[in-house]
């Protein structure tokens, strides 16, 4: 993973660009961002404090392996700190069980376990911190294979990876712009301003009404996100940066499929989070009464109702499911028209798209059924609140005569839908 420092002066140039956009506005008559430069202090805001959770694993994670060094070098009869630091290494960890863990991997345990108590999170297995998750996914792009054989691939000896996975729905909430959360310690409250000071035109001496804002809160919380994933027992017993990036890519995966499918259509219900579709607040758009195709009017009032309710549309992004997608790229403009609703760059109405079949396509209205979910919006209103580590819990005796493992992975997480006025849902959506 990053060292603390490289991740420290990242921090830096992201302060510094957001002190630049607040100079900017001292000069102006009006002292406010402009869309753009909304959007930007936001997303810098959001990356500034997912690096500072960033900073503090790195710190302990670079604590710990300064004592394990050290601690090594004693033991060997080396002089102190001339040994090299360890590498945090997942597949260690889950090999070790939480009893056995040493080094790098026991100082992160223990860090995570007390911010974990003083959140309230009851934790059972091996404490992972995400920092060194996403290191490791991200460590290897290129595996022994992508040479063709020719500088060395095919020397290296064939390794049962487990099985070839089914084809999975894939994640885009991350790239739709929603604002994540990262390095959480407590629930996490926001005061929210529904209006109601106005002004009025009166005379000289004319006595004004007073008027006041209204203000409710909304909360998010850890609820716990879990998924059991199984990985070969030979892919364990190797702590090469490849496989323990396969591990991570089947772990991270499960959880960003869940998390999508939690934001779009989240039942709200129990610890299930609110997701954009069912929000009572967002703006809806109902085609007919057995649902019917998705035309021009309505994608212009998809756009419409959001910037009617004062929304920035300056960097929305409309998501759709494959079906909506292939139908929309056979669909015409309008009759006689050369143009179809979506272009062959991805774009409806020079808005982007993302698709995901994590968007229903199973729903029924009158009579109406198979049909599909659309949203547009301005995404960065949808918070994604991350505490940030998980907890992992092995079971090597259900699956032993194949030669697996199951992870139990327990994650904490929430799903807000900050402004729901910031987008319009279409639930009956027929492709047919």
């Amino acid at each position: 993973m990053k060292n603390s420092k490289f991740l420290k002066e990242q921090r830096a140039e992201k302060v510094k660009a957001q002190e630049l956009l607040m100079t900017a506005i001292e000069s102006r008559a009006e002292k406010v961002f402009t869309e753009d430069e909304e959007k930007r202090f936001n997303d810098l805001d959001s990356e500034i404090k997912a690096l500072d959770a960033d900073i503090r694993t790195a710190e302990n994670i670079e604590t710990a392996q300064k004592r394990a060094a050290a601690a090594q070098g004693k033991q060997l009869g080396t002089p102190e700190g001339n040994k090299p630091e360890q590498r945090y290494s997942l597949h260690k960890a889950i090999r070790s069980g939480v009893a056995n863990l040493s080094g790098a991997e026991l100082a992160a345990h223990n860090a995570i376990q007390e911010r974990a108590a003083k959140a309230g999170i009851q934790t059972s297995g091996i404490l992972i911190p995400m920092a060194s998750v996403r290191a490791e996914k991200r460590a290897n792009a290129q595996t022994v294979g992508e040479d063709g054989g020719q500088y060395g691939g095919a020397l290296v000896a064939t390794d049962h990876r487990g099985v070839i996975d089914m084809l999975n729905p894939k994640p885009i909430v991350a790239k739709l712009g929603a604002t994540y959360l990262r390095g959480l310690t407590g629930n996490v409250e926001f005061g929210v301003n529904e209006g109601g000071i106005t002004a009025t035109w009166e005379g000289e001496v004319a006595e004004v009404t007073a008027t006041k804002n209204k203000y409710t809160k909304k909360t998010m919380k850890p609820k716990r996100l879990t998924a059991t994933v199984e990985i070969s027992k030979k892919n364990l017993a190797q702590s090469a940066t490849d496989l323990e990036a396969y591990t991570m890519s089947e772990i991270l995966g499960a959880v960003e499929r869940a998390i999508d499918a939690a934001a779009f259509n989240g039942s709200g219900v129990g610890e299930v989070p609110k997701g954009i579709a069912n929000d009572a607040d967002v703006n809806v758009i109902a085609i007919g009464a057995n649902g019917g195709p998705l035309t021009w009017a309505e994608i212009v009032a998809m756009e419409t109702k959001a910037e009617v309710a004062n929304a920035s549309t300056s960097s929305a992004k409309y998501a759709f499911n494959a079906q909506t997608k292939g139908k929309l790229k056979v669909t015409k403009h309008q009759a006689g028209d050369a143009n179809y609703l979506m272009t062959s760059s991805n774009e409806v109405n020079g808005y982007p798209v993302e698709i995901s079949n994590l968007l229903p396509a199973d729903l029924t209205k009158g009579s109406g059924t198979d049909l599909s979910m659309a949203i547009f919006g301005d995404w960065k209103e949808l918070l994604v609140a991350e505490w940030s580590f998980l907890d992992i819990t092995v079971d090597d005796i259900t699956l032993a005569a194949s030669g697996q493992i199951k992870l139990t992975v327990n994650m904490y997480m929430d799903v807000l839908v900050r402004q729901p006025k910031a987008f319009t849902v279409i639930k009956d959506i027929d492709n047919a």
